[in-house]
């Protein structure tokens, strides 16, 4: 029972050492990681403009481009599991930590990082810079293993994070029309001994991208493709209704630690102008542009939302003179006025509508409204008056007696008369 127990301590003991190391090394890889940020990628900027200034940017370039040419076909046919080949789509889950080799090396410089890079792959992979290189499907299988995945992998994420973090000499690259053919065969040639660059093709970057990083969107795929049971999994980050507007927008994919983690920020086009894809609710929404700082800030203007965008129109009171606003005047000249939205005037028909009036007509009628309104107040305190004048002159009866010839007496106070009065009737 001892041997027993003292055995299990010891297996116990090497494996909390053993898994000790691991924790260890993959914490220092990750504060390794967490150093290729703005500052890393500012002072790549900078060296290359250096190298520019040194007229050394065409070897940087060529390099890029064999690298690029080979990861074309290694992110299509590498082996990574026993079931599933390539990472053109995304990266393999539960992949080994990054290669802290590759890291070291692109934390010094940019030069000796595409340097280090393209000694370390073309020591295996010296076709890549072999003239007229033809190769076939078995060629290519044998060409193409997964011997080094882990470092080959770092690789490629780190030309991503370079490429989508707008480093210069990943703009334009050569060679970029030599990809595989439907039958799994490639025809390359190199240059690299001569002193020019062909095949620049696709717009700044595109190649780059192609390239060294993933799609997530997997928008070249047919829809029976994306959506088979084979593609589901990789191709579940593109939740668009309209799988073909997905979006990887280059500079908000630019922070290496996430990018080997398949944390990709992904969006979705809208069709109708004006409108913004909300990630929260999965849904295109109106885009109130007038929130949008610097708009509409010429004097006397204001921003007005509309279905295709914002328009600038002038404030009440002012009408737009060549894209200016200026101050209405109601004396001289000026007949309509169309108030806040008068920098888009009516035309036509449509200048009868209800949302245009004339200041002159309206300003003849308010001073006749005006004119009976103060008639019928001063006819009112006449009446008033006339009635209090007529209460105060008319004699009121106070008291009343009979006399001795039977005749009734009334005695009125106020009026002109005075003392007592027969009362006829």
């Amino acid at each position: 029972m001892n041997y027993v127990s003292v055995f299990v301590f010891f297996v116990t003991l090497i494996f909390v050492f053993v898994f000790g190391q691991e924790l260890e090394e993959e914490k220092d890889v990750d504060e390794l990681l967490r150093k290729f940020n703005d500052d890393h990628v500012s002072n790549m900027k900078d060296e290359y403009s250096r190298i520019v200034l040194e007229g050394k940017q065409d070897e940087l370039i060529v390099k890029i481009g064999f690298l690029a040419m080979y990861f074309r076909i290694f992110r299509k046919l590498v082996p990574v599991s026993y079931d599933d080949i390539g990472i053109e789509y995304v990266y393999q889950e539960n992949s080994e930590n990054f290669d802290v080799g590759v890291a070291e090396n692109c934390t010094e410089s940019l030069e000796t990082c595409v340097d280090k890079i393209f000694s370390e792959i073309n020591q295996t992979q010296s076709w890549i810079s072999t003239d007229n290189m033809i190769l076939d499907q078995t060629r290519l299988k044998n060409a193409i293993n997964n011997q080094r995945l882990k470092m080959e992998v770092s690789v490629s994420q780190m030309l991503c994070y370079l490429t989508n973090s707008k480093i210069a000499a990943f703009s334009h690259l050569p060679y970029c029309n030599y990809k595989l053919n439907m039958g799994l065969t490639f025809f390359g040639k190199s240059f690299l001994e001569q002193n020019f660059i062909d095949e620049f093709a696709g717009g700044p970057f595109e190649c780059a991208i192609e390239s060294f990083c993933p799609d997530p969107c997997c928008k070249n795929l047919p829809d029976a493709v994306r959506i088979s049971k084979k593609m589901q999994k990789k191709c579940a980050r593109n939740n668009c209704k309209n799988p073909e507007t997905c979006l990887m927008k280059a500079e908000e994919n630019s922070y290496l630690y996430n990018l080997r983690l398949n944390k990709f920020n992904i969006t979705c086009g809208c069709t109708v102008p004006g409108q913004v894809y909300r990630s929260d609710i999965g849904e295109c929404v109106n885009h109130n542009q007038c929130a949008i700082k610097n708009v509409c800030r010429e004097p006397f203007k204001e921003c007005m939302n509309v279905a295709s965008g914002y328009k600038c129109v002038c404030q009440l009171g002012y009408k737009m003179v060549e894209n200016k606003c200026v101050a209405i005047s109601l004396q001289g000249g000026l007949t309509e006025f169309h108030g806040f939205s008068y920098s888009e005037p009516l035309t036509g028909e449509a200048s009868e509508s209800k949302g245009l009036f004339n200041v002159t007509n309206f300003s003849e009628n308010v001073y006749n409204q005006s004119r009976v309104f103060i008639y019928l107040i001063k006819f009112g305190i006449q009446v008033v008056l006339s009635f209090f004048m007529l209460a105060s002159t008319a004699p009121q009866i106070s008291k009343q007696k009979t006399n001795q010839s039977g005749h009734k007496l009334v005695q009125a106070i106020g009026g002109d008369q005075k003392g007592w009065a027969i009362l006829q009737g």
